[in-house]
């Protein structure tokens, strides 16, 4: 069955919510951040060269690259529904224009980022989730929605609820400065499932904006990483007693070749 291509995302996320109610593909795939890991290891393990990176008292320029990871590397299953959304070239001819997923997915690692630390642990997160990515000629589209629960494995550490959102659009060819065109949005939230937590343990919202640049798209995507959680300390490799309120600024160049 052929999906029209429409500039209604909405239309397009509710099509592909309705074909994943019948499972038909199963997937693999491993994701790794290596500049989150090289930060932490390197805060770790070679101190000095870390601080080489240091503009001012309390900004490192490798860990403000590397901000709002929470794991170095995962490993995810997916099983769901993939589609394929057709368009009409300048021929009337149906081409290709962007694919997409739909349905379970469950992914787990063996550590986490605390602090640009490596933390022990066997976390899981068990989402249902809407991704795609697309476009044509200079015009590209990408797009991801998820809910679902996330088990941190730590005693220090509530489990979540999660809700995430990201979405960019960008036209090579095309100065645009229109909040959404050009532009990447993401934004994360994680609340607390146990009742002796309260208020949100997570949220990180980012927004980029980027302009045509000798053939390319060049911008700067900048954000706030908000937690309230029990701080981990890099020194005793130890979380505190209490929970703390902390704030996070980060700014990050990004090109799109």
């Amino acid at each position: 069955e052929a999906i029209l291509w429409d500039e209604d995302e909405i239309g397009l996320y509710k099509d592909l919510v309705k074909k994943s109610i019948k499972p038909g593909f199963l997937l693999m795939e491993v994701t790794g951040y290596p500049v989150a890991s090289l930060s932490a290891w390197m805060e770790e393990k070679n101190n000095d060269a870390y601080h080489d990176f240091d503009l001012g008292d309390n900004f490192n320029l490798l860990k403000n690259f590397a901000g709002g990871k929470q794991e170095p590397i995962s490993a995810s299953l997916f099983v769901g529904q993939l589609a394929t959304f057709w368009d009409l070239d300048e021929n009337d001819d149906l081409m290709i224009a962007a694919k997409g997923a739909s349905g379970v997915v469950i992914t787990g690692g063996l550590h986490q980022l605390f602090d640009n630390s490596f933390v022990r642990s066997n976390w899981f997160r068990v989402e249902w989730k809407v991704k795609g990515n697309g476009g044509y000629a200079n015009k590209k589209r990408n797009w991801e929605l998820k809910a679902g629960f996330r088990q941190y494995g730590l005693s220090d550490i509530p489990n979540t609820i999660t809700i995430v959102l990201k979405r960019s659009r960008r036209e090579k060819s095309k100065t645009d400065w229109r909040i959404l065109h050009n532009s990447k949005v993401s934004i994360e939230i994680e609340y607390p499932v146990t009742e002796s937590e309260d208020g949100f343990s997570r949220i990180l919202a980012a927004y980029g904006k980027f302009f045509p640049f000798i053939g390319h798209l060049a911008g700067i995507e900048f954000g706030l990483l908000f937690e309230n959680r029990r701080e981990y300390s890099f020194e005793t490799k130890t979380f505190s007693i209490d929970k703390e309120r902390q704030f996070e600024i980060f700014i990050k160049p990004v090109i799109f070749f």
